[in-house]
């Protein structure tokens, strides 16, 4: 497939280039703060002891937005984070999908893996325990 570069007053689109350009190409990008407040639990490393003491670097949820003017776009969000569970995962692509009318099978929902960041519940909901009380905030970050 031959790849051409649409450029418009402020975004960008890639596309084949054998699409007629009489459509609207439109794209958007976002970058959210996911950064917890000092002290919650940290994940990624079992043998780790203690909470965050300190932020070397913030944390951030970002998105970018494809539409082609008609029927195709698509959404996808990459959190800093170690890991969230699917149902956590899908929880976001809904609140995604009611803001933007996009629909969740075109919602893409990634993690970065870091291992610097904030515990995000999953051992709680394997135990059928309620999430730490930082997580809402985190994820809700993820979906704004």
């Amino acid at each position: 497939m031959t790849v051409t570069r649409i450029t418009t007053s402020s975004s960008t689109w890639l596309g084949p280039a054998t699409r007629s350009r009489n459509l609207a190409r439109l794209a958007g990008a976002a970058r959210g703060d996911l950064t917890p407040e000092l002290g919650v639990a940290l994940m990624g490393y079992g043998a780790r002891v203690g909470t965050a003491q300190s932020v070397a670097d913030r944390l951030h949820a970002r998105a970018i937005a494809l539409d082609d003017g008609g029927t195709n776009s698509l959404i996808a969000v990459s959190a800093d984070l170690c890991l969230m569970a699917p149902e956590q995962a899908l929880s976001v692509r809904e609140r995604i999908a009611a803001a933007t009318g996009v629909g969740i099978p075109r919602i893409l929902v990634a993690c970065t893996h870091t291992h610097s960041g904030p515990d995000t519940g999953l051992a709680d909901l394997l135990a059928g325990r309620p999430v730490p009380p930082h997580v809402p905030s985190i994820l809700d970050g993820a979906a704004a």
